[in-house]
């Protein structure tokens, strides 16, 4: 190789080099122009309320989730079938997912924080029938309640 071509490959590398930099500061421009319009038109929430939102979902998952033993629990005392058993948890599966698949919506609404303490879980509780299965049952959610609402006051000393 000559020196004039060292020099031209040398030279071309370096306008690569130039040619990726370039592009990726438009880019940046391009991203930080989009980010200012989006601010200007309201579309930006701060980085707070995320966490708060996601939080939000983990923990209603989980409670929900650690909730299906006791609220379950009582529709497999007696079956004699495993295709019942199979029955049932394919039904709990599908109503869980069912319920938390409207969370999302929930959180992305301006004011969600106070339209989910408006929420009420307890739709498809089974009703008991003896003095101390109610009793058990009033404990059991005044713990719930205790629970949610130690949880929203996390969120709330958070934000």
């Amino acid at each position: 190789m000559t020196a004039t071509q060292e020099r031209l490959a040398k030279k071309q590398k370096v306008d690569a080099g130039l040619t990726i930099a370039r592009t990726e500061l438009a880019k940046v421009r391009y991203h930080r122009e989009a980010m200012a319009v989006a601010e200007r038109r309201g579309e930006l929430i701060t980085k707070k309320l995320v966490e708060q939102q996601a939080a939000y979902l983990m923990i209603t998952f989980r409670q929900t989730m650690l909730n299906l033993g006791t609220s379950w629990a009582r529709r497999f005392v007696g079956l004699q079938d495993v295709h019942e058993a199979k029955g049932l948890i394919d039904e709990m599966a599908r109503s869980t997912l069912t319920e938390l698949a409207n969370l999302p919506q929930k959180v992305t609404d301006p004011n969600w924080l106070s339209s989910v303490e408006g929420d009420s879980q307890e739709e498809d509780r089974i009703h008991p029938a003896s003095g101390q299965e109610i009793r058990t049952e009033q404990k059991k959610a005044k713990i719930r309640r205790r629970k949610k609402t130690a949880t929203m006051r996390k969120l709330r000393s958070k934000g």
